[in-house]
């Protein structure tokens, strides 16, 4: 089944094609794509439309969506920068983490730090900006997405890594935390009534994301 959504994804994200009335496709950011899905989940059983879900880094997504993907709703993590009325849908904050079982050690110097390219998604922005006004010297090996930033980490393939506070898992230990408040903005990118319900839910259902470690 995971195969063949995968393929009528693939198929919607083709020039020219478009899904049918029952569905919803919505382009969110990895970092926020489990939260997502199981709003989509919930969202189903009230409106009975499916919602479908491309995950990415977000300015990778908003690069997509700008080059005619058939996108209903998309969730950056950060400002959308697309036309609409955009909602903030969660608020995040970075932290620093290093496998479960790693000893101690000062991670802004010395060994390998992850982080997202800043090309493709915010939280490399964010973590760019962070390791700058740490000082940090360390080499900075980079991932398409904050997630391929966790999985590094928690395949012990870098000392340390920079993501999001809603990412941390039992594979992973948290060594910093910073401040920054991340803000998280959604907005209708299509001219549907569902994608505007959509977008509604998710601003009423805040809880779903406080669950998974936002604000």
């Amino acid at each position: 089944m995971r195969y063949i959504l995968l393929l009528l994804l693939l198929l919607l994200l083709l020039p020219g094609c478009g899904h049918p009335e029952s569905e919803l496709l919505v382009f969110v950011a990895a970092s926020a794509e489990e939260t997502v899905r199981a709003a989509g989940e919930e969202f189903e059983r009230e409106e009975g439309v499916q919602v479908l879900v491309h995950a990415g880094g977000s300015i990778r997504l908003r690069s997509q969506i700008l080059r005619g993907a058939p996108a209903d709703v998309y969730v950056a993590a950060g400002p959308v920068d697309l036309p609409g009325n955009p909602e903030v849908v969660a608020v995040n904050r970075m932290v620093v983490v290093v496998p479960a079982d790693a000893l101690d050690r000062e991670w802004r110097s010395g060994g390998r730090v992850a982080l997202a390219d800043p090309a493709f998604a915010p939280a490399g922005v964010h973590a760019a900006r962070i390791l700058e006004r740490e000082g940090a010297t360390s080499e900075r090996v980079y991932g398409g997405h904050v997630r391929a930033v966790l999985a590094y980490v928690e395949l012990g393939l870098v000392d340390a890594g920079l993501v999001y506070r809603s990412d941390v898992t039992s594979r992973v230990r948290v060594v910093e935390s910073f401040p920054d408040r991340i803000e998280y903005e959604a907005v209708v990118v299509s001219d549907r009534a569902a994608a505007r319900k959509f977008l509604a839910f998710l601003v009423r259902r805040r809880d779903l994301f406080r669950k998974r470690g936002f604000e």
